[in-house]
């Protein structure tokens, strides 16, 4: 059943053998921001092509929005609705929401990005980008190395964040007053940026000969 409810909020693609054939699932722990410790699967499914590797999704239970049923000429009703989800209970949750979400505000979702429910628990059900991977911190031995690192991750970020002057028009509506809000947001960013400071500051114990390089200086972020 939870395969059959993801594999009918998928459009056309068949990247995927379908009817999904699935080889193999295992608990994916330690992960998420927001939803740090709620459960999170690794399922690996038959690729269409069997002369193709099979392709891995990612299941991760869901949360109920932060803002419902927005609008603009009514905001206090939207944080009222909100409010009203926030109970502890996640099965107010709506995965099919966020995958709509996605699409609304400008984003590409992957084909394979789809929704289901896992004991009445809604859960988002993604493939695992084979792009993705873990970056130890051996790989980096120089300024350079951090350099380019830092550059290619900012990139990332704002495309993944990028949004319309509408977009942002309605994030701050919802936050209130603007100028209290530019404050919050900058409190938030000189946090992150004395953050950033105490990480450089330990990757150079950690890696004395990437900090003495000749004629480079490592800017103090703490500053």
């Amino acid at each position: 059943a939870v395969t059959d409810q993801y594999e009918s909020s998928l459009g056309t693609t068949a990247r995927m053998e379908r009817p999904i054939k699935v080889l193999g699932v295992a608990r994916k722990l330690q992960s998420g921001g927001s939803s740090q410790g709620q459960p999170r699967y690794f399922v690996l499914v038959a690729n269409a092509d069997p002369k193709k590797p099979p392709i891995m999704l990612e299941v991760k239970e869901e949360l109920p929005p932060p803002l419902a049923g927005w609008d603009p000429k009514n905001p206090q009703k939207a944080v009222a609705a909100s409010k009203a989800l926030w109970t502890g209970n996640l099965a107010k949750a709506n995965a099919k929401q966020v995958v709509q979400g996605q699409k609304a505000m400008g984003g590409c979702p992957n084909d394979l990005t789809g929704f289901t429910n896992i004991d009445g628990i809604p859960h988002l059900v993604r493939e695992r980008e084979p792009c993705k991977a873990a970056l130890s911190d051996t790989a980096l031995t120089s300024v350079d190395d951090m350099t380019s690192l830092a550059e290619q991750l900012g990139k990332i970020y704002a495309r993944a964040h990028g949004r319309s002057n509408g977009q942002a028009a309605l994030i701050l509506h919802w936050a209130g007053d603007p100028e209290a809000f530019s404050q919050k947001a900058q409190a938030y960013a000189t946090k992150t940026t004395l953050q950033a400071g105490g990480d450089c500051d330990a990757y150079r114990v950690a890696h004395p000969d990437a900090s003495k390089e000749a004629g480079v200086q490592i800017p103090d972020l703490g500053d």
